[in-house]
């Protein structure tokens, strides 16, 4: 329920505040600034008001009764930075210097949270708060005392009755995306505003966002927009049902031949597009230009309200001869062509000049089709419009809901959550986490390894092998029932491994005959793990290693495989069958090799380069990232003949994903 109806409102300035009676006009109280004090923030609601008093070196943060003036509490802070305050239900939040403290209704500090980049933010929702924060790599969205979500980071939290509204950080030029959240379960649905402006509250199922407008030759004038959340529309949310195949590539508008695109940006908030966004482009003398499609509409009708927004907001003046409309002022031209709007923007005089000019070669080359390949989509044929995500902690989008489980360098994140604490390794069945220790054991100390039950959150340390050896390398087996590792004295050479069985939580260590023949680390060697692999050392250290070696539980040789290239580091070399293994290719770099399990037979050489191998996707394909453009790269599967299927993730070109597992579900 709302506040009741207000008998006074609060009004006030840098020298204080003062109540109004809202029958008569007539003022209720004063409150006026010490001497030595200056006003720095106010803010006011039916029942109270928050004032920032900055006193010398410290800042007070006072809450006074709206209708008689007196003061509640005083909390004290320091002035610098100065602290931005703001009401989150009863509670107040204080945010500073990035961090948020949340202050109840007698000033005692209910939460607080430090380290927040770029911004933390607080609602209130009936008695319970909501915080939305960044810590370390991962953006978080968090009931304060319950629940948490990953989530992007959001500049704005909004109550808005049955949903919270997550307003998203934005590139500059770009709309506005928020996010509407089911406070309950954390879900959410992301929408774009469609006309630019700043929100200014929810209420009655709307979202309110005001607009200023600079006429040229006017008065400035204020647009209130009123949103209401509908079904979303065939296609991406985001997008407004727009397929997201229609945006125009940004990098495939060069204004002349001089400039050469150099960056581009090929994500809209968690959207991975198939073509770039934005897009700059340098000159030979260091001079750049900048454009970006704001927006591709539904309808010209749309794409025309959105521009007219866009000039009154920026005080354009219309311009002929670019696209089917436009409008410019210094350095900054915005056009549409057909249902796409684009802004072209640069800080450099002998560009700027030319602006115009060079704006009408872009809106003329838009109105050719870009011959540019679409990134396949997701889904089989008929399974309806894709949504892609970017996954919390990463770079990489993925298709919802084809992906229930990652890892990151440290972190598990399953069925959309984080699992808590530090994780080397998450289990098949995506049932355990596993975290091997930091440091060698030290004399009369044995080594450990910690499990982790995933769904309750119950851990065991589980001892493994005694000082001088050490573990290193954890591997699952293929059911989830066993954990392998590698046993070794110095955490280079190896004398054995490690099996620790989930159902007793018992480490067993198993030597070896003559280690100093074997090299890296073991993995299990067939799909009921019955057996173990390693790696057999060159008889040259020049050499390639080549030969494995399978091993029975019990240490015993049973076989060896002659000539197949090096094993996979992180990646499961066993096809789900186990009746398949791959391996880096003998001799080349670029090619991944797959061998028949009984004889040793070489099927294939599929031309990807080993470091690219995600895993096997099914008995006939392998799962790895292939460039889709300058800009992108796909997750595709990939078969004996070198044909890809379906793009099932995708990352931008140059990040590292190097450090991350991802459990897909399969065909």
């Amino acid at each position: 329920m709302g506040e009741a109806r207000p008998a006074a409102f609060v009004a006030g300035d840098r020298r204080g505040l003062r109540g109004v009676d809202v029958a008569t006009g007539a003022d209720l109280w004063h409150f006026l600034v010490p001497d030595g004090c200056k006003a720095t923030r106010t803010t006011a609601r039916a029942s109270a008001a928050l004032l920032v008093l900055t006193c010398g070196a410290t800042a007070h943060v006072l809450r006074l009764d709206a209708l008689t003036g007196a003061t509640r509490w005083s909390v004290s802070f320091p002035a610098a930075p100065p602290p931005f305050v703001h009401f989150a239900g009863d509670a107040v939040a204080v945010r500073q210097d990035h961090a948020i403290t949340v202050l109840g209704s007698r000033g005692e500090t209910v939460s607080r949270r430090t380290g927040c980049w770029p911004d933390c933010t607080v609602v209130g929702r009936g008695g319970e708060l909501y915080a939305s924060y960044r810590s370390g790599d991962a953006n978080t969205l968090v009931e304060v005392g319950g629940p948490a979500w990953p989530k992007p980071a959001y500049t704005w939290l909004l109550n808005a009755g049955p949903y919270l509204v997550g307003s998203r950080t934005r590139e500059p030029g770009s709309l506005r995306m928020i996010d509407v959240i089911a406070p309950d379960t954390g879900r959410s649905r992301s929408y774009t505003l469609s006309v630019p402006g700043q929100i200014v509250g929810a209420a009655g199922g709307r979202l309110y966002t005001w607009t200023r407008l600079h006429g040229v030759g006017q008065t400035a004038r204020v647009r209130f927009t009123a949103f209401r959340r509908v079904r979303a529309p065939a296609g991406s949310s985001p997008l407004s049902g727009v397929d997201p195949h229609r945006w125009p590539d940004a990098c495939a508008l060069p204004p002349g031949p001089a400039f050469t695109a150099t960056s581009a940006q090929s994500t809209l908030g968690d959207l991975s597009m198939p073509r770039p966004v934005a897009c700059t482009y340098k000159r030979a003398d260091g001079t750049t230009l900048s454009a970006r499609v704001v927006w591709v509409a539904p309808s010209v009708e749309e794409a025309d309200e959105l521009l007219r927004t866009l000039a009154g907001a920026d005080a354009l003046v219309g311009v002929p001869g670019i696209g089917d409309r436009a409008a410019e002022t210094s350095g900054l031209v915005v056009f549409r062509v057909g249902t796409a709007v684009v802004r072209v923007t640069s800080d450099h005089t002998a560009v700027r000049g030319r602006l115009t000019e060079l704006a009408g070669a872009m809106a003329a080359r838009l109105r050719v089709p870009v011959a540019a390949q679409a990134v396949p989509r997701v889904p089989a044929e008929g399974s309806g419009p894709v949504t892609l995500v970017r996954l919390p902690g990463t770079q990489v989008t993925v298709e919802r809901d084809v992906l229930p489980a990652y890892v990151t360098k440290r972190d598990a994140y399953v069925g959309g959550e984080r699992v808590g604490g530090k994780v080397d390794l998450l289990s098949p069945d995506l049932a355990h986490t596993a975290t091997g220790t930091e440091q060698w054991p030290g004399a009369g100390h044995r080594d450990h390894v910690t499990i982790t039950d995933v769904a309750t959150g119950d851990t065991h340390v589980v001892p493994t092998v005694a000082a001088p050896r050490g573990t290193l390398r954890l591997v699952w087996s293929p059911d989830g029932r066993r954990l392998l590792m590698t046993a070794s004295k110095d955490n280079d050479s190896l004398d054995g491994f490690v099996i620790v069985d989930m159902a007793t939580m018992r480490a067993r260590f198993t030597p070896v005959r003559h280690p100093d023949r074997y090299t890296g680390r073991f993995v299990w060697g067939d799909a009921r793990g019955t057996r173990v692999a390693v790696q057999n050392r060159p008889e040259e250290d020049e050499q390639p290693a080549l030969d494995v070696t399978l091993f029975t539980l019990d240490g015993k040789v049973s076989r060896k495989l002659r000539h197949v290239g090096q094993l996979f580091g992180g990646v499961n070399w066993l096809s789900p069958s186990g009746n398949r293994f791959m391996t880096h290719c003998p001799s080349r770099t670029d090619q991944t090799c797959v061998w028949e399990g009984a004889g040793g037979a070489l099927l294939a050489r599929i031309a990807i380069a080993p470091k690219d191998v995600i895993s096997w996707w099914d008995e006939d394909r392998l799962l790895g990232w292939r460039d889709q453009n300058a800009y992108q790269r796909a997750a595709v599967p990939i078969d004996f003949h070198n044909e890809t299927g379906p793009q099932v993730a995708a990352a931008p070109t140059g990040y590292s994903v190097e450090n991350l597992r991802l459990f897909f579900n399969r065909p």
